[in-house]
């Protein structure tokens, strides 16, 4: 995080590992802890209680429905026309279609700020492509993608970030944050539309390489 970043909040810690979430390896667990979804209020909820570690799609095994996860926060001020970026760091993430294998990427990400959709699309090979990672974190393929947006979508007092995942799948957590970057903006524009996909540039990370991945605004 730059200098120029603030922090508003974090939920996890980015180290690609999900032992500081709820139901950390036992998916099954998800239907009878969290029937109603998950409410996490900044300051109040705990990780360990509170955060699911996996984020199902309209899987069967988690009810065959959309799982909305809110996020809600409170701010002293407004932010105002500066960039807002949510960071979702992932261990693995997963999309298949009914009796298909799975596709090599992740599940479309709905991500409503305030009441304004967008959508994030995973870029291809994205995902490990198998199930391991539900068990074991080091078997998943981790990455970050970060979703800048207008400040001026935050207010002053209750905010609200609901993510969802509307096709089959399941998003891994490793870790989620909101930071503001007071000197650059957006030229008050909302996003829309998100598309990630990955590039030809890689950095490397510990023992190994990490993929780039770059997002289309629209």
């Amino acid at each position: 995080m730059g200098s120029e970043n603030k922090l508003l909040w974090r939920i996890g810690r980015h180290d690609e590992s999900f032992s500081e979430f709820a139901i950390a390896g036992k998916p099954e667990l998800y239907p009878r802890l969290f029937p109603n979804d998950v409410l996490f209020i900044v300051g109040e909820s705990r990780e360990k209680e509170d955060w699911p570690y996996i984020h199902p799609g309209l899987s069967d095994w988690a009810g065959g429905r959309v799982h909305p996860f809110k996020i809600k926060f409170y701010l002293d001020d407004e932010v105002g026309d500066i960039e807002a970026t949510l960071n979702i760091a992932y261990i693995d993430v997963v999309r298949h279609m009914l009796g298909r294998p799975y596709l090599g990427d992740g599940p479309n990400l709905g991500i409503t700020i305030n009441g304004v959709k967008q959508i994030v699309h995973f870029p291809k090979d994205s995902s490990s492509n198998n199930t391991q990672s539900l068990w074991d974190p080091t078997k998943g393929k981790c990455g970050v993608v970060s979703i800048p947006f207008s400040g001026t979508l935050l207010k002053k007092g209750e905010n609200s970030i609901t993510l969802t995942i509307e096709e089959d799948g399941w998003i891994i957590y490793d870790a989620l944050w909101l930071e503001v970057n007071k000197s650059k903006k957006l030229n008050g524009k909302h996003i829309a539309e998100l598309h990630a996909r990955e590039t030809l540039l890689f950095k490397k990370h510990g023992n190994g390489l990490r993929q780039a991945i770059e997002v289309e605004v629209l």
